[in-house]
């Protein structure tokens, strides 16, 4: 290699490393290192949501990339991820998801069912059900709106596809005194739509444990 060879091949060297000095600097590579790591992140711990990336930004008010998801209900979820250069650590907003998809996904099957608190259906129809909620224990207990249809096949529980998804159930809290008892008028049509024939249960968090009842469609 003759030294005019060498010049050049030394210049080419030092352009491609200013630029790439320049891409990390500006933030182009981390960018890209926080959309692979969050996309990566999100697959082995939340692989039920089917999260899809939307985009990736630099947070000024956090001093880290926010990543932005949106899941399998049409909803976003996002969460930071930093250190600014080199992002692979997820940070703030990451709890959120894990409790969302503990609740979810990872307690589908953990029903607390006994005599403290029970659910009983007085009308049913395949869009809706009229429910009480029985508060056998003397102290107060506390539920909300929330509700969550799963049928069982193959002697598994799974939650019925959700037809609507930008249904948004109102975020209201109640109270039920010891003893007492609460009806509640559930409308399902708009979520998950007509029932088929099957076997079913209705869940509901009250006083922050899940409780269920089933029931089977003709």
């Amino acid at each position: 290699m003759n030294k005019k060879t060498k010049i050049t091949v030394i210049s080419t060297i030092i352009i491609l490393l200013a630029i790439l000095v320049t891409l990390w600097i500006n933030g182009t590579i981390p960018k890209q290192i926080a959309k692979i790591s969050s996309i990566i992140y999100t697959k082995i711990n939340f692989p039920k949501m089917e999260l899809e990336y939307i985009n990736v930004e630099w947070s000024k008010y956090h001093g880290a990339y926010l990543v932005t998801f949106k899941d399998k209900n049409n909803q976003n979820q996002g969460f930071v991820i930093s250190p600014k250069y080199f992002p692979i650590i997820p940070g703030q907003g990451v709890f959120g998801m894990q409790e969302e998809y503990r609740e979810k996904y990872e307690e589908q099957n953990n029903i607390q069912n006994d005599n403290n608190i029970q659910i009983k259906i007085q009308t049913l129809t395949k869009q809706g059900a009229t429910i009480t909620i029985h508060n056998n224990q003397t102290n107060q207990i506390g539920y909300d709106e929330w509700f969550r249809i799963d049928k069982k096949q193959d002697e598994k529980w799974t939650e019925v596809e959700i037809k609507n998804k930008d249904y948004q159930i109102k975020a209201l809290g109640y109270k039920i005194n010891g003893k007492g008892k609460a009806e509640e008028k559930i409308d399902w049509s708009n979520l998950y739509g007509t029932l088929e024939k099957g076997q079913y249960r209705l869940v509901k968090k009250i006083d922050n444990r899940h409780t269920a009842v089933e029931f089977t469609i003709e």
